[in-house]
């Protein structure tokens, strides 16, 4: 088999390889296929292709930069354009000024003859008016010294303006500050309202307890609910009266007096409400609130998740 002789250096080399490399080659290859390392040609295809997708990030492209070298030429090509223009308008000019330059000066107008002016006839029944005779006054002759006349002395100078009187500036009145407000009132503090069927002062507690004929023993109603939720609590709406000690009971005391007649109800299962003051603290006391005999409270049993 001939061979070209440009070929023969290729061909050559091939024959003096090794038999097994061919073998060698192609289990590498057949290894590098089956691993999940890439070739150097595929990474290179793989960047290649990242490039053109996300040119920002590797510079311009070849696109971009002929692009930009267009802008530039066009942008030369309209400045070179302004630049013709401009001188062309300056060669106007100057050739405008020139021929003024050249030309003579225009003729003066002469005024308009008065002939030449309208001559608007005069309203019938009117004559005009003669024109005031201005008096004439003569000069008195100059004396005569020594044959030669003396001429009359110059007259007076005229008196010098007088000038308009300007009024002094008036200073400005004085600015009153206005009076400060009165002081506010304090305000007064919070007391609860009266219970029902007393009167609507609200007196201090040792008031209170010294309007009471005994403070010790004071019996007043509560008033339970008709609720079948819990049978265990009593609660068939009937009125409960319990005694306590004003002086130094609270609305606890109450709950725990009324807890015997209701089953054992829990004190924190209470509330008590008394009309128009809302429900009641149990820290609250007695003598405060004004809670006397003939006094009714509310009871209300609290429910889980609120009232």
């Amino acid at each position: 088999k001939s061979v070209p002789v440009e070929h023969l250096s290729e061909h050559m080399r091939i024959q003096l390889l090794d038999p097994n490399w061919s073998k060698q080659r192609k289990t590498f290859l057949d290894k590098q296929r089956e691993s999940n390392i890439v070739s150097g040609d595929a990474i290179a295809a793989n960047i290649s292709g990242f490039a053109k997708e996300k040119g920002e990030l590797f510079g311009s492209s070849e696109q971009e930069l002929l692009d930009r070298e267009a802008s530039k030429q066009r942008l030369a090509e309209a400045n070179k354009l302004i630049r013709e223009q401009a001188q062309q308008q300056q060669q106007q000019q100057a050739a405008i000024a020139a021929v003024g330059a050249s030309m003579p000066p225009p003729l003066p107008v002469q005024p308009a003859a008065a002939a030449a002016l309208p001559n608007h006839p005069r309203p019938s029944g009117l004559e005009a008016a003669p024109a005031a005779k201005r008096a004439r006054v003569d000069a008195p002759p100059a004396p005569v010294v020594g044959g030669a006349a003396v001429p009359p002395p110059p007259p007076p100078p005229p008196p010098p303006p007088v000038q308009p009187a300007v009024a002094a500036p008036m200073a400005p009145a004085p600015v009153v500050p206005p009076p400060p407000p009165p002081p506010a009132a304090p305000m007064a503090p919070f007391a609860p309202p009266a219970p029902a069927g007393q009167t609507d002062t609200i007196l201090a507690p040792e008031a209170f307890i010294a309007s009471l004929s005994d403070p010790t023993i004071v019996e007043v109603t509560v008033q339970s609910p008709a609720d079948s939720t819990n049978a265990s609590w009593n609660l068939d709406g009937r009125a409960l009266s319990v005694r306590v000690d004003v002086a130094t009971g609270t609305v606890k005391t109450i709950k725990e007096a009324c807890r015997s007649e209701l089953g054992g109800m829990p004190t924190n299962k209470m509330q008590l409400r008394m009309p128009g003051a809302g429900f009641l603290k149990d820290k609250d006391g007695l003598a405060a609130l004004n809670i006397g005999p003939g006094t009714t409270l509310d009871l209300v049993p609290k429910k889980r998740g609120g009232r």
